[in-house]
C-alpha cells in the first residue's frame, strides 16, 4: 500500500520538507562531482543522504491518511534518521583530518546504528507507532527512546569538539574560516532536533527542515567558497606519488616494500599490488646488474646508475637516488629508493656520439676516427714491429649512376657496397668514408704489403662480381700504403696510400697498387 497513489492526498505541511530534502540531496551530490570522489566530499554526501531520507519519507507520512503507511513510512524515516550522527561524526573527522585516528569511533557508531534501527524494526519499545496531529501522522516513542537521543548527543558533541579543537590548533586561515563555518552551521542543523517534541505529545509542527534549509545554505557557501579539501602536507604528498613520473619505492629495514607508485611498476612491467609488501628482491630479480642493497651507498643520500629489463624486454637504464629514512629518534627504519628513468637521453647520447664519429649513410667511420685509429694502429706496430696496411677504394663509374638513376639509387649502391667491405674484413680492423664515394680500409697488425694486397684482390673481385651480376658500371681503384716502409705518420701513409690509388685509377681502374711497388720517380713525386 505505500505505492499505492490512492494512499495519498495533497499536504501543504509536506511542501516544506520535500523541497529542503531534494535541496539537501542535491547539494550533496553536486558536492561529490564538484571534489571528485574526495573522502571529505564521499562523506558529506553520506550525511546529506541521509537527512534526504529522513525528510523525503516525512513527506510521505505527512501526505498519507493511513496509520499502517505511515507507520511503514516512518520506519524508512528512521533508518536515515539513525544514520545521521554516524554520517555527521564521519564528516567531521574526515574534514579535520582525523578519520584514521577516530576509525574505531566511526565503527562503533554505525554500529551502534543499524543496533537501533533494528529495535526499531524488532519492538515496539522505542517505536511504538504513529499518532494523528493537524499536520498528519507522526512517531511515537516509547521508554527506549534515551538511546536514540544519547547516539545524537554523544556524536554530535564529539563532532563539535574536533571542529573547535582543529579551529583553535590550525595555522591555516582558510581552513580556520572553514572549519567555523562549517561548525555554525551544524550547530544550526542540530536546532531541528525540535522535531522530537512532537514524539512525546507536544503538537508543535515540527519546522525543523527550516534548520536543515539553514544548514544547506550555510554549508554550501562554506563548501564552494572555501572547498572541503584542504592542501595539508599528506594530500600534497599523495599527489605528488601518484603524479610523479620517477618510480618510488619505500623499503623497510626488513627488507619489505611497504610503498610503491605506479610510475615504479609500470618501468618493471608489473602492477602495484603485486610489489606492494613483497621483499625488495622482487626487484633485484628486475635489475640486470645491480641489486637495492648494493644501491644503498655509506651517507644519507646517494646516487648511482643502474640497468633494468624493461616491460619490452629491452633494458632500460635509471638514476636512482637512495635515502635512508629515519623515525624521530634518529633511527634507520627504511629506505626511499628513486629512479629516474634516463634509457631515452642515454640512446640520444649514443646517437650523437655514433653520428660523431660515424658517416651517417653508411654506418662506415668517418675520417676523424680514421686518423685516430691509424696514429694509434702505428703507435702499437711501432712497440712490436708489426706493419700496418692502408687501403684507398674509389669507385670506378659511380657519378654516372648518381647522373642517370638518381642519387637516391647512389646511396643505396654507397650503403650496400659499404656492407660488402665490411664483410670481407677481419674483426679489428676499420672502414671509413673519407669522400663521396672514396673508401679507406685501415689493416692494423699485418704481416707484410702480400697480406693487405690479398685482401686488396678480395674487394675488387666481389665489386667487379657485383658489377657483373647488376650490370652497374661500378669497379672500383685500390691503392696501398703500408708502415713502416711507405711512412710513419698517419697523414703521410693516407696521401701515400691515395696516391698509390690514383696511379691505379691511371692505368684504367678495377685493379690495385702497391705505393712501395711504383718507379721511383712516382714516389718522389708522392
Amino acid at each position: 500500500m505505500m505505492f499505492d497513489p490512492a494512499s495519498y492526498s495533497f499536504s501543504f505541511y509536506s511542501l516544506p520538507v520535500l523541497v529542503v530534502g531534494v535541496l539537501n540531496g542535491g547539494l550533496g551530490i553536486a558536492t561529490l562531482r564538484r571534489e571528485r570522489a574526495s573522502v571529505v566530499s564521499v562523506t558529506f554526501c553520506a550525511m546529506t543522504l541521509s537527512t534526504t531520507l529522513w525528510l523525503l519519507s516525512f513527506a510521505a507520512v505527512y501526505s498519507t491518511g493511513d496509520p499502517s503507511v505511515a507507520r511503514a513510512w516512518v520506519l524508512v524515516e528512521h533508518f536515515g534518521l539513525v544514520l545521521i550522527p554516524t554520517t555527521v561524526f564521519l564528516f567531521s573527522a574526515a574534514v579535520t583530518g582525523q578519520l584514521q585516528e577516530k576509525q574505531a569511533f566511526a565503527w562503533f557508531s554505525g554500529a551502534y546504528a543499524m543496533a537501533l534501527f533494528g529495535i526499531v524494526v524488532g519492538s515496539d519499545r522505542l517505536l511504538t507507532g504513529v499518532h494523528h496531529y493537524f499536520w498528519g501522522y507522526y512517531p511515537t516513542y516509547g521508554p527506549l527512546v534515551p538511546l536514540l537521543l544519547g547516539h545524537f548527543g554523544v556524536f554530535l558533541g564529539a563532532s563539535l569538539h574536533m571542529y573547535r579543537v582543529t579551529a583553535a590548533t590550525t595555522r591555516s586561515d582558510a581552513q580556520r574560516r572553514r572549519l567555523k563555518s562549517i561548525l555554525v552551521a551544524l550547530s544550526i542543523a542540530y536546532l531541528g532536533t525540535v522535531d522530537f517534541l512532537p514524539t512525546f505529545g507536544v503538537p508543535v509542527y515540527p519546522f525543523g527542515s527550516l534548520f536543515i534549509c539553514a544548514f544547506a545554505v550555510f554549508a554550501a557557501r562554506a563548501i564552494w567558497r572555501y572547498r572541503l579539501v584542504d592542501i595539508t602536507p599528506a594530500l600534497a604528498a599523495r599527489q605528488i606519488i601518484n603524479t610523479m613520473r620517477e618510480g618510488l619505492l619505500v623499503i623497510d629495514r626488513d627488507g619489505a616494500i611497504r610503498l610503491v607508485n605506479d610510475a615504479a611498476a609500470d618501468m618493471f612491467g608489473t602492477a602495484r599490488a603485486n610489489l606492494l609488501g613483497a621483499q625488495g628482491t622482487e626487484i633485484d630479480s628486475r635489475l640486470t646488474d645491480s641489486s637495492l642493497d648494493r644501491l644503498v651507498g655509506s651517507d644519507d643520500v646517494s646516487l648511482s646508475e643502474a640497468s633494468y629489463r624493461r616491460r619490452d624486454g629491452n633494458t632500460g637504464t635509471a638514476i636512482v637516488s637512495v635515502s635512508r629514512l629515519r623515525d624521530r629518534r634518529g633511527e634507520w627504519v627504511g629506505t626511499v629508493h628513486i629512479f629516474h628513468d634516463i634509457t631515452e637521453r642515454k640512446r640520444a647520447e649514443e646517437q650523437i656520439r655514433y653520428l660523431a664519429f660515424h658517416d651517417v649513410l653508411t654506418g662506415a667511420a668517418n675520417r676523424s676516427v680514421l686518423m685516430d685509429r691509424l696514429s694509434q694502429a702505428v703507435a702499437q706496430a711501432r712497440r712490436d714491429g708489426s706493419a700496418v696496411g692502408l687501403i684507398f677504394i674509389d669507385l670506378d663509374g659511380f657519378k654516372s649512376v648518381n647522373d642517370t638513376r638518381g642519387h637516391d639509387a647512389g646511396d643505396v649502391l654507397l650503403r650496400d657496397i659499404a656492407d660488402q667491405i665490411r664483410g670481407l674484413l677481419r674483426e679489428g680492423d676499420t672502414l671509413a668514408r673519407v669522400g663521396g664515394d672514396e673508401f679507406v680500409a685501415l689493416l692494423p697488425r699485418v704481416h707484410d704489403a702480400d697480406e693487405a694486397e690479398q685482401v686488396a684482390k678480395r674487394i675488387l673481385s666481389q665489386l667487379s662480381e657485383r658489377a657483373t651480376a647488376q650490370a652497374s658500371g661500378v669497379a672500383a681503384s685500390l691503392g696501398i700504403a703500408m708502415y713502416p716502409q711507405d711512412g710513419e705518420e698517419a697523414e703521410t701513409l693516407l696521401g701515400r696510400a691515395d696516391a698509390a690509388m690514383y696511379e691505379a685509377k691511371k692505368s684504367g681502374g678495377n685493379t690495385c697498387r702497391i705505393f712501395g711497388s711504383l718507379d721511383t720517380a712516382e714516389n718522389s713525386a708522392a
